[in-house]
């Protein structure tokens, strides 16, 4: 006697029977969790399983009945029918053995899957864990990343309150010649680029920046080139909601220069500027570095703010 749903179930449940050691070590716990969403529903066909064990034991004492009833057929049955009825007890003990034997089978899958589901459950929690911490490291190194570049940012700025001059400032590399923004101001429409300089305060407004005086810095700047050497002048304004950290250098009362050595980020602005002749000398500030002591730059001021 065959019981056809076990060919199912022994399939459904097979790869729950691999060695836990050749799976791949230090898995994240996204696959992790996927692996146990699986394992979990293998557990699920497993009980399904068990539960078919469960009906066999009404099969088992079936075949157990008529295993004692060939015995004792067997053991009254006359020399011409013995054959016969050693042969109908041979047939019902196979029978019975191989019902054992599934419902022992049944009874090992669903321990495997068990087993499997808690393996994986613990190996999850140990890999959320392990990415909590990572996480919490990530995140301090960024923190301590951020306070140095705040610490260097204001150690900067402190110097150029007390003692920043507008003379040993260079290009880094990375600028934007404003000879060439001036001839194609449209290519920097809302793009920013970035130049090196000299900045002093201005209260020149016009066109585009004509009534922005309440929301933005008026701003006077000029380029310098690889050398060191005095380029072309032009306006930049910077909104007052970014602060007031270049403004409180460059009008402290007792500071002996007025202007100090700086590098900005800028972009020609749609919402200010409105023709192209306008856009030539006329530009937001998006972001600054100051130049400290030793001709070292500051972070910039959007990373530390």
């Amino acid at each position: 006697m065959r019981i056809a749903p076990y060919a199912i179930f022994f399939l459904s449940v097979s790869a729950l029977s691999a060695d836990p050691t050749s799976q791949p070590q230090g898995p994240s716990a996204d696959v992790l969790r996927s692996r146990l969403a699986v394992a979990s529903s293998n557990l699920i066909a497993a009980r399904a399983g068990f539960m078919e064990r469960v009906k066999l034991s009404a099969e088992y004492q079936e075949l157990a009945s008529q295993l004692d009833a060939a015995t004792a057929k067997l053991a009254v049955a006359p020399d011409a029918e013995r054959l016969a009825a050693a042969t109908q007890r041979l047939n019902a003990k196979n029978e019975l053995d191989a019902a054992v034997k599934r419902m022992e089978e049944a009874d090992q899958e669903l321990a495997r899957a068990r087993n499997n589901v808690k393996r994986l459950e613990t190996l999850l929690e140990r890999a959320v864990a392990a990415e909590r911490q990572v996480k919490a490291a990530e995140a301090e190194a960024m923190r301590v990343e951020r306070q140095e570049k705040l610490r260097v940012y204001r150690e900067a700025w402190g110097w150029n309150l007390l003692w920043g001059k507008d003379e040993g400032v260079k290009p880094v590399g990375d600028e934007t010649s404003l000879t060439l923004v001036k001839a194609k101001p449209q290519t920097y429409l809302n793009k920013p680029f970035i130049i090196t300089g000299i900045v002093e305060m201005s209260d020149y407004y016009n066109f585009g920046y004509r009534d922005a005086k309440k929301t933005h810095y008026a701003l006077r700047f000029r380029a310098v080139d690889a050398r060191g050497n005095a380029g072309s002048w032009a306006w930049l304004y910077q909104q007052r909601t970014l602060g007031d950290d270049i403004v409180n250098v460059l009008t402290k009362e007792d500071k002996p220069d007025k202007s100090i050595p700086i590098r900005f980020k800028v972009t020609v602005s749609s919402d200010y500027v409105k023709t192209f002749d306008d856009a030539q000398e006329q530009y937001e500030v998006i972001d600054w570095q100051f130049l400290g002591t030793g001709g070292k730059l500051s972070p910039w001021r959007s990373e530390v703010r």
